[in-house]
């Protein structure tokens, strides 16, 4: 039945239009008080602290250079709440990148873990990096494929076999076993420190030890299952550590403050670790030295701009290397018994030079004509030798049965036979 006209509400039309107004009303207000509440929680401090004693950082957030204020602790650069890309250069090391999410009212604390740039340059090629021989001189273990296998060479019927079937990801650091039969690989996923895991050969296990806190691995060489390490977690400790190989037991041996970015040797006779600080500032690299019968730890260099060091193979002598600061060379003998030091002769980086005996080294001559056998005392002989114009020799080991050399160039490892010449 249809509804005379006189009999329909009037209020009907105006209650809708009102309706219409007040859905309106409070969809602004909702849209509002969520745009309030996303501006308030970006507007709450937040920030990343970038947890490094340096200060000689450039740090850039979204491809942008940013200012960031000094703390005890680090460098801390307010942010709002958000995505972004952080990207830290610092002079002498590789650079840093990380993509970052930051949270309102938290500071997101950022460790970089920051590679040492070679001393050397090294030509890409196939990229053959951290030679270590075996230790009955039958094999060669190496790093390469473009540093994307773990290879060892036969030395005596020049065959090489590959170790690792999966190619690696981003390796900054090998540190062979003892064997070498497992290996301490310092990983990154392209940009920064993620793990360093042991390596087993035959079962292609990982085990992950640790993460950017485990500083410079080195094994034992008389102790297959003990590393020593630097040990940078994030509560702020720097201590000298050393570790079984899982690094499930940590024993501390020394407060490490002062000493940044510490590489690590061990001595051949396991009695002393030897501490090189690595930093952009060039009176900071210095030499600390750690005596394991006492718990004693000294610096034993005060100059600054030492960037290596290597034990001679009764552990009496260290073969020291300063760099100047415009990338001069210079080269000393300390003497573990007095800590007096004196010039030996030669410019190269002592990654170049091999011990033979507790008194003589190789190096290759500077336009690689010739092997040098260098004195403690001075004097020196030459073994003609020839390598390609376009390698560069990255690392010597001298072998005493028969009497050899193995030099690892960028490219190559070869093998020079000093009986037949």
């Amino acid at each position: 039945m249809e509804i005379p006209s006189s009999q329909v509400s009037p209020f009907k039309p105006k209650q809708q239009r009102r309706h219409i107004l007040m859905l309106s009303l409070a969809g602004g207000a909702i849209i509002l008080l969520v745009a309030f509440f996303f501006f308030y929680l970006r507007s709450q401090k937040t920030g990343i602290l970038v947890l490094d004693p340096t200060t000689n950082i450039t740090i850039k957030v979204n491809g942008r250079v940013a200012t960031p204020e000094t703390t005890d602790r680090g460098l801390y650069v307010p942010l709002y709440a958000g995505q972004y890309r952080l990207e830290l250069d610092k002079p002498g090391y590789t650079a840093f990148t990380k993509d970052i999410q930051t949270t309102p009212g938290n500071t997101l604390e950022v460790r970089p873990a920051f590679s040492l740039l070679p001393s050397i340059q090294q030509s890409t090629g196939d990229s053959i990096d951290y030679v270590r021989p075996a230790a009955d001189e039958s094999s060669v273990y190496y790093l390469g494929d473009f540093r994307q296998r773990l290879f060892r060479l036969n030395v005596s019927t020049q065959t090489t076999v590959p170790l690792t079937d999966l190619p690696l990801n981003g390796v900054t650091d090998v540190e062979w076993g003892g064997d070498p039969n497992v290996a301490l690989i310092v990983q990154t996923d392209g940009t920064y420190l993620h793990e360093i895991p042991r390596f087993d050969f035959e079962n292609q296990i990982y085990v992950k030890i640790g993460g950017p806190e485990i500083v410079s691995p080195v094994w034992d060489p008389n102790n297959p299952d003990r590393i020593a390490s630097g040990y940078f977690p994030s509560t702020g400790e720097k201590s000298l550590v050393v570790a079984d190989q899982r690094f499930t037991t940590i024993t501390r041996l020394a407060s490490i403050p002062n000493i940044p970015d510490p590489k690590v040797i061990w001595s051949p006779n396991s009695d002393y670790l030897l501490l090189l600080a690595r930093s952009a500032t060039y009176s900071d690299e210095n030499l600390w030295l750690y005596t394991l019968a006492d718990g004693s730890l000294k610096q034993i260099t005060q100059t600054g701009g030492i960037t290596d060091a290597k034990f001679s193979p009764d552990s009496a002598h260290v073969l020291v290397q300063q760099t100047s600061q415009l990338g001069a060379i210079s080269r000393e003998i300390l003497a573990m018994n007095d800590d007096t030091t004196q010039s030996i002769g030669g410019t190269l980086p002592i990654s170049e030079t091999a011990w033979k005996d507790s008194a003589t080294f190789y190096e290759p001559s500077d336009d690689l004509k010739s092997l040098v056998l260098r004195n403690l005392n001075g004097s020196s002989q030459s073994t003609p030798l020839s390598l390609p114009d376009s390698e560069s020799v990255q690392a010597l080991f001298y072998f005493s049965k028969p009497d050899k050399v193995i030099i690892a160039t960028t490219k190559a490892v070869y093998t020079v036979n000093l009986e037949k010449q």
